[in-house]
């Protein structure tokens, strides 16, 4: 690749980062979800079916995969931008009392906006993978961790420009800056090197990419602890536009000429290796002949009869085998996938719907902007973590291929004063056998940190403790913690599921199977949210009522979330309990995938 295909692939690439980092619009509706409800005079349950509205508008984000078959990609990105300009707009009207609406008409916005959102989604996926397409998991997640520090960001600029509104200006901005971050996106857009994925990509470029990456997702880091640490008062603009927007363009080329020129500076010596950054990528699954390894799925277990059905009846044999729609609802691991799903990223997500009244029912409304940026920047980091796992699985990878290549080779050498020994293990199919051996080795230190469906039950871990913390204590530091522990367990889930999807149910149908997954995001905003609605309305009479200007009322005190949280907390168990069971079921299938990567990657001149 020449350096100019180089330098426009990775403007791309900030040109997404910038689009997820302003796209997360709906992060910040507690920071005027009480101000609507006090406009609109209607209840809580009213309130919560537009948090839903807008959950339902990602229900339409399939349309925008269609279009993209058919029409330009600035076209499709202008088109979400209009969605939001076109929802959040004249809701920011009528918080603004220009005109009056009926609530169906608001609903209806609400779902506008909230559509806008998996559109801007898939716009970023597609420009990824068409120009990172051995890289494509590691770009994907870097640009979507940023969609979850829009909250932050729009707390910043509502800062600065009207230090004393009362959350109007979110909804201006909700609907002007993505309209804005569009119409800058188009440049890069039209100088995109194109579609890579039949080009013959050289090795010393994944390198290269990987390196890069790793420098990438350090400065997203660091832009989160800015946003996180200061107060958005304390916080300079300037600042932010460096991180956000100028490091992010120079990064690339920087690491991309010293890496040049150290490559000419040993040009003359011993060509210098570097690690394999191969991940798990099913854009290109790879078909194996079965003749070439031990089956695992054959290990039996001495545990509990009725446990073991339950664990290998009906699993997924292969990962990256396409799945129809039809066959994938039959699936019990996609039901699995599904549970896990909806009680444990959905819960998040409702959380944050609900975050406003929660902080408000609690006494600390001054607190709610730093209680919102607090969920928003874990979700962040969360979703920096989901990617980091990936890094770690190369670095890792290529840290015990060296270690058993080189224990194997220094066997194959101890065997010198026996000539008939070495001659038979310099022999190819013996050779492969030794280093099977130590990739079988591997396999016990295979854990759940290197499957994705292992990271999942992991990260569901924390959310039931949070809501715990919850019910055990309304103080503002447990609240802190618990809200951030949740932003965290949420933003990992959001960041690494279309991967999952990928790995488990095929690439080629990803695009439909995750769109059926995601409609566990409707019906858990509509489930949980209506639970809570109805405890919160049954509690207004038994708590101190308080008006507000316009005669709504809102509940306050602790009784207000304290039996909601009892049951999100009990519904995560659930989830995390049936990410363990999934975990168990795809773990033979990851262990069997990586067995056969190894043993490849042991003899690749040799044919099974």
């Amino acid at each position: 690749m020449t350096g100019s295909v180089e330098c426009r692939k990775w403007m791309v690439l900030v040109t997404v980062i910038w689009i997820q980092a302003f796209a997360g619009t709906n992060f910040d509706f507690p920071s005027y979800s009480t101000q609507m409800k006090s406009t609109l005079k209607i209840d809580q349950v009213h309130l919560m079916y537009l948090a839903m509205a807008s959950d339902i508008g990602k229900l339409f984000g399939w349309c925008s995969g269609v279009l993209m078959l058919y029409f330009p990609t600035w076209i499709v990105l202008f088109m979400a931008a209009f969605l939001g300009l076109f929802g959040y707009g004249l809701q920011w009207l009528i918080i603004q009392t220009q005109f009056p609406l009926p609530y169906f008409m608001v609903f209806i916005l609400s779902l506008s906006a909230g559509g806008s959102i998996p559109w801007f989604n898939t716009v970023c996926f597609v420009l990824n993978i068409d120009n990172f397409p051995v890289n494509w998991p590691l770009a994907v997640s870097l640009s979507v961790s940023f969609n979850g520090v829009t909250a932050a960001l729009y707390n910043l600029i509502a800062t600065k420009l009207s230090p004393n509104d009362k959350g109007t200006s979110y909804l201006f901005l909700n609907a002007i800056v993505p309209f804005i971050v569009a119409i800058a996106a188009i440049g890069p857009i039209f100088q995109q090197p194109g579609p890579q994925k039949e080009l013959q990509v050289d090795e010393t470029v994944i390198k290269d990419e990987a390196h890069i990456f790793v420098c990438m997702y350090i400065l997203a880091a660091v832009t989160g602890l800015y946003l996180f640490l200061l107060e958005p008062k304390a916080q300079n603009i300037f600042i932010v536009s460096v991180l956000l927007i100028v490091l992010p363009l120079i990064a690339p080329n920087i690491i991309h000429l010293i890496k040049k020129r150290r490559r000419a500076y040993y040009s003359k010596g011993q060509p210098i290796e570097g690690p394999r950054y191969d991940l798990v990528d099913f854009k290109h699954h790879e078909e194996f002949e079965e003749e070439c390894f031990t089956p695992v799925l054959d290990r039996k277990s001495d545990g509990c009869g009725v446990f073991d059905v339950v664990v290998e009846k009906d699993r997924l044999n292969e990962l990256g085998e396409e799945h129809s729609a039809k066959y994938l609802v039959s699936r019990c691991d996609f039901w699995l996938y599904y549970i896990s799903y909806l009680c444990g990223g959905t819960i998040g997500l409702v959380y944050c719907n609900n975050l406003g009244q929660i902080v408000e029912s609690l006494g600390y409304i001054p607190k709610t902007k730093a209680i919102v940026t607090i969920y928003s920047t874990c979700s962040f980091f969360g979703r920096l973590l989901s990617a980091a796992a990936d890094l770690y699985a190369c670095f890792y990878n290529q840290s015990y291929r060296s270690k058993y290549n080189a224990t194997s080779n220094k066997f194959i050498g101890s065997t010198e004063n026996f000539g008939h020994i070495r001659v038979a293990l310099e022999n190819s199919d013996m050779q492969r056998r030794v280093v099977y051996k130590f990739a079988l080795l591997g396999q016990a230190e295979m854990g759940m940190y290197n499957t994705r469906t292992g990271r999942l039950s992991l990260a569901i871990v924390p959310m039931p403790i949070a809501f715990l913390l919850l019910v055990l204590s309304d103080d503002l530091t447990v609240l802190s913690v618990a809200t951030g522990l949740i932003g965290i367990c949420t933003g990992f889930l959001v960041s690494t599921a279309v991967t999952i999807t990928s790995e488990l149910f095929g690439s080629e149908s990803s695009g439909i199977n995750h769109n059926i997954i995601i409609t566990n995001i409707p019906l858990g905003s509509l489930i949980y949210g209506v639970i809570a609605s109805l405890i919160y309305d049954a509690n207004i009479m038994s708590s101190k009522d308080v008006d507000l200007d316009v005669g709504s009322t809102v509940c306050i005190g602790r009784k207000c979330y304290y039996q909601t949280f009892i049951v999100w907390g009990c519904a995560s168990f659930v989830g995390l309990a049936s990410s363990f069971l999934l975990f168990l079921r795809t773990k033979p299938a990851y262990e069997k995938y990586y067995q056969k990567r190894r043993s490849k990657q042991s003899s690749p001149s040799d044919d099974c």
